[in-house]
């Protein structure tokens, strides 16, 4: 089954972006569909898979309209069509630099 998880749509209204998480099977599959709104063809929806095993938490158009996508692990963000991972993380360690610079 696919939900959506989460919608963004870029400051000049033209763009929406659609965060899906896919749970049938064993893996959950994060993606994010970005659609032309001028242009509504099927072969216009741009689909982009995000970390496999990821799950998105977050999407949001800065404003720049590059698409900022967080998930459980990354933060990636997709500019002029491209997928670039920015920061990786693992809860462990951000606790533990939290802990470390709150006492």
């Amino acid at each position: 089954s696919t939900y959506a998880i989460d919608v963004a749509i870029t400051n000049d209204n033209k763009i929406l972006a659609i965060a899906e998480v896919d749970t049938d099977g064993i893996h959950i599959m994060s993606t994010v569909k970005v659609i032309d709104i001028n242009n509504l063809d099927n072969q216009n929806v741009k689909k982009y898979e995000i970390s496999e095993g990821g799950l998105i938490s977050d999407i949001e158009y800065t404003s720049e309209n590059d698409l900022l996508v967080m998930t459980d692990s990354t933060v990636e963000i997709i500019q002029n069509s491209q997928k670039i991972e920015k920061l990786s993380y693992d809860y462990n360690n951000l606790f533990l630099n939290l802990y470390k610079y709150l006492n």
